[in-house]
Formats: structure tokens, C-alpha cells, sequence
């Protein structure tokens, strides 16, 4: 998954993009190519979510040139990056099927392979549910940036409110937009999702810390005045780092992955089916593509709509075990209902969260 998913690059194109935006609102130049260059970053994630940016930035290009055309000429150049998007999914599934319920091969299935649909939505249950997701939305963010970050988080978009309120409104906008799309959405890729609201409250926070130290600049020497605020976030990251220091050490001098990996693989019996949970399915398929380890094993995740492996499409694990049972072992580390239900288990030897299903008497 981290291989092949492209949202760090894609961030790093929507900040140099809103850079290029705001130079061109503040008249310093750049024009159309500018312009372009947002669109194109833009489209360019790997999440098609990231089209949530596009109405509240068209229409602060259209409020910049004050010309429809700059705008429609724009939200053309958005639709070609776009496509070229969609056409790298369409070729680079048909080489390597993605593990996902639905295939970019037709229309419907792009549409709802790009914008994440086999993500299990939440059930909204009215006002306490949304206020319960805006407290975690809020827990969550202000974690990351260590709590006291918050203050010139909000100290920086009142600064860029009083210096460009056309700005200010379109990146709160985006903001906005993106916390309520997946506010519906569980918490299983959430850090990367909303990635572009971290980049936005990263920007406010610069710009706070410099607030900061031009209110003071008397006090800070003169020589000192223009590193200073570059100095004040070095800190602050620095600071931000060492809070999370043990917990980052213990996780880069472990080799629990590894060994749980290793055993796994050596006690899996011969030609198995592995039903695994997605946390170490996706290191187990790792290992196996990667380090070619296994080939002899089908993988298969828990899931009771359509997969897509190299092995072909599983429309349903369990009917998908049921059906081949007799001719190879399955073993799985994950208990599901319908399991217990339908199936006695053993412990695998060697292992201690690794169950074999024994077959039924239809199987003797």
C-alpha cells in the first residue's frame, strides 16, 4: 500500500500549487501557467477526493481574473489531469488488480474506484452523531500538532484573513468540505485522507509563529529578525518529535513484524488458503510478492464483497472457503461469526493467533 499510493507526492504538488495561487492573486505574475499548475497537482492525487478542493479554488480563480474564460479554460485543464488520473488506474489495473470491491473498467466502476466507495460509510444518526464527529475530528487534529499548536493555527488564518479574505475563505472552505465528506467515513485510512487539511493547518501555522515574532521584533536582535521565525518552527518540530521520541524508537528497533511474518509463513500448511486481517494481510502480502516467499498460498481478505487477487475475483471469503475446503487447508487468524459458525478450528502449531478450519463430514 505504501508502494503504490501517491499521496505524499500529491501533497507536495498541492502546496507548491497554492503557493503559485497566492503569488498570482497578490499580482506578482505567473498567470495561466499557475493556474495550471494547481489543477494539475490537484488532480493528480492518487484519491479522487482531492476534486473536493477544485469549486472552492475555480471560484477563486474566477474571483482573481474576473473573467469566465480563465475559469473555464482552468476547469478544462483540471478535466484533462483528471482523465490522465483515471487512465493510469485503468492501465495500471489491468497489470496488477487492485484489492478493492470495485474495478476501474467501465464508468460506474471508475467512479466509484476513485472515490474510495468500498470504504465502509458510518450510519448518520442525527445531531449528536455529527457533533460526536466534529469532538474527534478536533481530538484528533489537535493531537498532531501537539495541542499547542492550535493557538497559532487560529492566529495564522486571522492573519491571513485580514490580508486576503478571497484566500482566507477558499482554503476554510476546502477545510470544511473535506472534514464533511469523510465525516461519514471510519478512521481506516483517515491520517491520509485528510491530508490537505493538515498542509492548510501547517501554512496557518507558520504563518502564526511569524505573527508572533513580527510583534516582537523589537525584542529580537536585528541581525536575528529575518531567521527568526524559520528558528521558532524548527523548535517547535523539534519539539513536536521529541514528545513522540520513545514511542518512534521502540517502533524502529522492533522486529515484530518481521517475526510475526517469518513465523506465519513457515507454519501455514502447504498450498493453503490464508484468511487474514488487513493490518498483516497487507504485510504478508508484502512478504510474499516481495520477497517471493509462498507462492503456493492464496491470500484472501475477510470480506463478504467482491475482491479482485491475481488469483481471480472472490465475490464472497466464505462461500469462496466453503467451495474449496475439501481440496486444501484454510487457516485463517481472524474469527468471524460465520466461521465459528460453520466450521470447527484447531490451533496451528507454532503459532498462537493462527486457527486451520477443519473440513466438514461432506468432505470424508
Amino acid at each position: 500500500a505504501v508502494i503504490t499510493e501517491l499521496y505524499a507526492p500529491s501533497l507536495l504538488l498541492v502546496s507548491g500549487a497554492l503557493l503559485a495561487l497566492r503569488r498570482w492573486e497578490a499580482g506578482d505574475g505567473g498567470g495561466l501557467p499557475l493556474t495550471a499548475m494547481v489543477l494539475l497537482g490537484l488532480a493528480l492525487g492518487a484519491h479522487f477526493a482531492n476534486a473536493l478542493l477544485l469549486p472552492v479554488l475555480l471560484l477563486l480563480v474566477l474571483a482573481v481574473s474576473r473573467k469566465l474564460s480563465t475559469a473555464l479554460l482552468c476547469g478544462l485543464l483540471m478535466l484533462g489531469a483528471i482523465a490522465l488520473v483515471a487512465a493510469a488506474n485503468v492501465w495500471l489495473a489491468l497489470r496488477l488488480p487492485p484489492l478493492s470491491e470495485h474495478l476501474p473498467l467501465s464508468a460506474g466502476g471508475l467512479w466509484l474506484y476513485m472515490t474510495g466507495a468500498e470504504h465502509q460509510a458510518r450510519v448518520a444518526s442525527g445531531g449528536a452523531f455529527y457533533m460526536s464527529r466534529v469532538a474527534e475530528h478536533l481530538a484528533i487534529v489537535a493531537g498532531n500538532f501537539v495541542f499547542v499548536g492550535l493557538p497559532f493555527i487560529a492566529l495564522g488564518w486571522w492573519r491571513m484573513w485580514r490580508a486576503t479574505r478571497r484566500f482566507a475563505t477558499a482554503l476554510t472552505g476546502t477545510v470544511v468540505i473535506w472534514f464533511g465528506y469523510f465525516t461519514l467515513f471510519g478512521s481506516g485510512d483517515y491520517f491520509v485522507m485528510i491530508g490537505p487539511v493538515y498542509l492548510l493547518c501547517a501554512v496557518w501555522l507558520a504563518l502564526g509563529v511569524a505573527d508572533i515574532a513580527e510583534r516582537w521584533s523589537g525584542a529580537i536582535p536585528l541581525s536575528l529578525q529575518g531567521v527568526a521565525p524559520a528558528a521558532a518552527l524548527a523548535v517547535f518540530a523539534a519539539a513536536a518529535l521529541l514528545l513522540q521520541w520513545q514511542e518512534r524508537r521502540n517502533f524502529a528497533q522492533s522486529a515484530a513484524v518481521q517475526t510475526y511474518v517469518d513465523d506465519a509463513l513457515a507454519a501455514w500448511p502447504d498450498n493453503a488458503v490464508v484468511i487474514a486481517r488487513w493490518n498483516e494481510f497487507t504485510a504478508l502480502r508484502y512478504a510474499q510478492v516481495v520477497d517471493q516467499a509462498r507462492g503456493d498460498v492464496s491470500l484472501l481478505l475477510p470480506a463478504r464483497t467482491a475482491r479482485h487477487y491475481e488469483h481471480g475475483i472472490v465475490s464472497d471469503y466464505f462461500d469462496y472457503v466453503s467451495a474449496v475446503m475439501c481440496e486444501r487447508p484454510v487457516v485463517t487468524n481472524k474469527l468471524t461469526a460465520e466461521i465459528e459458525a460453520g466450521f470447527a478450528v484447531t490451533d496451528v502449531p507454532g503459532t498462537r493467533s493462527w486457527l486451520q478450519l477443519q473440513p466438514p463430514a461432506r468432505c470424508q
